[in-house]
């Protein structure tokens, strides 16, 4: 494992598990295409890296990435020694019940739970629908954990 200093951490809609999301989530992500990926994404990514191919590479190499997880142990969460924020929501594909579980192992967390689906509180694009009263009802909690 490869040891990385940070000073605060928050751990986003995220998952140390493999049993965190549905089995329909794994099968999916076997499935899963670049054609399955929201065009408002596509074309953020090749505005970023207009080289041919890049967001096919990039494409494939997350979804080997997250194939691959082979989940992290209640163990090696209780090592993180950063300050860690757990958020998610509470209609997210990781439930607020497994969000507080992660946050349990993890020694002085905070957790936060918010209304709303997956990326609705980041107001990403695709979730939200461009509804940004989440994310602005969200970001005030963000401040004052990272500066504590």
């Amino acid at each position: 494992m490869q040891l990385i200093l940070v000073r605060r951490l928050i751990a986003v809609s995220t998952f140390a598990s493999r049993d965190a999301v549905p089995d329909e989530f794994w099968g999916a992500m076997v499935k899963a295409t670049l054609d399955d990926v929201p065009e408002t994404y596509k074309a953020s990514g090749r505005r970023l890296n207009p080289e041919p191919d890049h967001l096919e590479r990039l494409f494939e190499l997350d979804k080997q990435r997250i194939l691959d997880f082979p989940a992290w142990s209640d163990e090696v969460l209780g090592t993180i020694t950063a300050a860690t924020l757990v958020m998610s929501t509470d209609r997210d594909v990781v439930t607020a019940g497994y969000a507080a579980r992660m946050a349990g192992a993890i020694p002085g967390v905070r957790l936060l739970i918010v209304p709303g689906g997956h990326g609705d509180y980041l107001g990403e694009q695709a979730a939200s629908g461009g509804d940004l009263r989440t994310l602005h009802a969200t970001v005030p909690f963000l401040g004052p954990f990272l500066g504590e």
